[in-house]
């Protein structure tokens, strides 16, 4: 933003530093550090002055259900672009404190956080220590981190525990090395992973799986499923996620998505427009939507009805497969090669 106040600037780093919304006390510390305190000044005051000129005048900024300020969805597009290296670092730091810094050949926090800087992988180191400070909360690391939000960043942790979780440090430092490598062109380091990593790194970068495990640990918050019980569905891949068992023998079927932020639009595979035509009522499309900063429910019961479908033809890759001999296949043993 052009012209604006030192107090303006102060308020928009301190809440880009804490993932794009924050709350007044946050936000009262932030700029308190950023600015000289002036006894003669009404500091609270003039905070507060300052973030309603931000929301009425120059609609910078607005606020949640939770009453955090946060940006608006016109100015805080281009603000989470790194948003998965950054959640890596986080967690890595909240989990393996120094031991991951020394994998990248530092001895301080500082140095590590000036190199991610540097690298445009973060604007201030500011932003690097409030995105441990999301992750804190979760490990007996003696950091409080945010600890004022409770488990309202859990759905991050989730995803990087179910993907990463069991990795010693040295694996998971490799992990950020590849993610900086192919995203980020930094090639000092040559990061060693195996193919299952490399797997579940592509996998770290869909919106899918994130929206899975949030609605595994979280679908009791949905009065139409709090009653029933999860039966994953995912590996059978026949149109539906889930399954939500009743004592009454009923089900629904529950089809997931996931949006990083509050619009957009879902895809359906032929395989899920069939199911939803066959259960009709008992099908429901749920989609979670705002993964970025704090995820929601939105959910649609019978979406071939209540949903406006538009048929779109995809030209596929011809599939290529390789057909073996046609042999005596022997049982195995250890002497089978000699």
């Amino acid at each position: 933003m052009k012209n604006e106040s030192i107090w303006e600037k102060a308020i928009i780093e301190t809440i880009d530093e804490n993932d794009g919304t924050a709350d007044l006390q946050t936000i009262y510390q932030g700029v308190r550090r950023k600015i000289t305190y002036n006894s003669n000044i009404d500091f609270e005051h003039s905070v507060r002055g300052y973030l309603s000129r931000l929301k009425n005048s120059k609609k910078t900024l607005t606020q949640n259900e939770y009453g955090n300020y946060c940006f608006n969805s016109k100015n805080k597009s281009n603000r989470h672009e790194n948003y998965e290296i950054l959640n890596l670092i986080g967690y890595g730091l909240a989990k393996f404190d120094k031991q991951l810094i020394k994998q990248f050949g530092f001895t301080t926090k500082t140095d590590f956080y000036e190199f991610l800087v540097s690298r445009d992988i973060a604007e201030t180191s500011g932003t690097i220590k409030n995105r441990q400070d999301l992750f804190d909360h979760f490990f007996d690391n003696g950091r409080r981190g945010w600890w004022q939000k409770g488990d309202a960043y859990i759905h991050r942790k989730l995803l990087l525990d179910s993907l990463y979780g069991n990795e010693s440090v040295e694996s998971y430092a490799n992990i950020i090395k590849l993610f900086l490598q192919q995203n980020f062109k930094v090639t000092e380091y040559k990061p060693i992973v195996k193919p299952i990593t490399q797997s579940k790194f592509r996998q770290m970068q869909e919106t899918g799986l994130e929206a899975e495990l949030f609605f595994m640990n979280n679908y009791k918050l949905i009065s139409t499923f709090e009653r029933g019980s999860i039966e994953d569905a995912r590996l059978f891949g026949d149109g539906y996620d889930f399954q939500l068992n009743f004592a009454d023998e009923g089900f629904y079927l529950a089809e997931v998505k996931g949006l990083r932020i509050e619009t957009g639009s879902v895809r359906f595979t032929e395989k899920e427009i069939i199911r939803a035509e066959e259960h009709k009522n008992n099908y429901f499309l749920v989609v979670v939507s705002n993964l970025i900063e704090s995820p929601q429910f939105s959910v649609v019961e019978n979406p071939i009805k209540n949903l406006k479908l538009k048929r779109q033809e995809r030209n596929q890759k011809p599939v290529i497969e390789f057909l073996s001999e046609n042999i005596k296949w022997q049982p195995w043993n250890k002497d089978l090669n000699g």
